[in-house]
């Protein structure tokens, strides 16, 4: 579709987020997460064997844009939520001694949550990042989660959203 929307006919985010997913798709639905928050990318990286793949980034800089690349600088970040299974709220990595793997990324700054698939596994992650440090929205967390959960419905279908619904 050629625009986005003005505005969601709802007023809870995550009820926004599934509107925007279902009737825009997922550049959409990224790019409302994206204006909630101070980083300059928002994305999805789906696991696969022995590495992880961006499925979708947001530019905040250049929103137009719908790139999706083979290797991104979130990569370490999310095989590392792949690791742990837990969220990451980094402010700045360049100040956290025990993060050498995210100073080589060239993320400063990252704000994600795992995605799980239907039987619980990991499956990805949604996250925000950023080349200079911004404070994670942490009261965002449940947003992202819901989100995670969204998209991966949504992914799993083939790019469709369920009917009634998250």
């Amino acid at each position: 579709m050629g625009r986005e929307p003005p505005f969601e006919p709802v007023a809870d985010a995550s009820q926004a987020f599934d509107w925007r997913l279902r009737e825009w798709g997922l550049h959409a639905a990224l790019r409302f997460l994206n204006l909630r928050t101070p980083h300059r990318f928002t994305g999805v990286h789906r696991f696969a064997p022995s590495r992880v793949e961006q499925v979708a980034l947001v530019d905040r800089w250049f929103p137009g844009e719908r790139t999706v690349t083979g290797f991104a600088p979130a990569d370490a970040c999310c095989a590392y939520m792949e690791r742990t299974g837990a969220p990451l709220a980094v402010r700045d990595g360049r100040l956290e001694q025990h993060m050498d793997w995210m100073r080589a990324s060239g993320v400063v700054s990252f704000f994600g949550v795992p995605i799980d698939d239907a039987d619980g596994g990991r499956w990805g992650a949604i996250y925000h990042t950023d080349t200079e440090s911004c404070d994670a929205k942490t009261s965002e967390i449940e947003l992202l989660q819901s989100a995670a959960r969204s998209v991966f419905l949504y992914l799993s279908r083939g790019g469709k959203f369920p009917s009634g619904g998250g």
